[in-house]
């Protein structure tokens, strides 16, 4: 038992849980979070089992993160996982729900200025604002590569799509199986 008297410590909890050959491996919602507050591009992280995101907070991405062909599910998302991605994003898939309606939105990434490749997603969104997609918002010069959505997306403006909602170039073998516009 502890006395009034006694201090408490805090103790810090590890940003991430662990690392592999310099590589930050996630294991949870809280190890991704803190992945804003390093994005620097010679970072590198790992998603080590499935994980779910709720009261996420979008951020800018300029370093690489590999799913590991994990999943994160999706728990009524509300705004892109990342907000402008520069970095790259590969080999992660989606599933659970969305409802995205800022500028420049979809599931991985509003603005794509990076490298997203070979993820997949079979989380349902409804896209309700321009340049909406649902995985990628605006591919601004970015590259989208393997891409697949299984998902029902739900667009309800001009310039949306079920992969990409408005891009100026590169997007290679994705295929869209599901589509519902109102």
């Amino acid at each position: 038992y502890l006395s009034l008297k006694e201090k408490v410590t805090e103790v810090a909890l590890p940003l991430y849980a662990g690392a592999e050959d310099g590589i930050n491996l996630i294991a949870n919602q809280r190890h991704f979070s803190n992945i804003a507050t390093n994005t620097k591009a010679d970072t590198s992280y790992k998603l080590i089992q499935d994980i779910t995101l709720n009261n996420h907070t979008s951020f800018e991405f300029n370093a690489v993160f590999d799913g590991d062909n994990k999943t994160i599910h999706l728990d009524n998302l509300t705004a892109s996982i990342f907000s402008v991605n520069k970095g790259t994003v590969k080999n992660v898939k989606f599933d659970g729900n969305a409802v995205l309606t800022e500028y420049e939105c979809g599931i991985i990434a509003g603005n794509n200025q990076g490298t997203i490749a070979n993820c997949e997603n079979r989380a349902a969104a409804e896209i309700g604002n321009s340049r909406g997609g649902g995985l990628v918002g605006y591919n601004q010069g970015g590259t989208l590569n393997g891409l697949r959505n299984y998902g029902e997306i739900t667009l309800t403006k001009s310039t949306t799509g079920g992969i990409c909602g408005y891009y100026k170039e590169k997007i290679s073998f994705c295929r869209h199986y599901f589509w519902n516009s109102q």
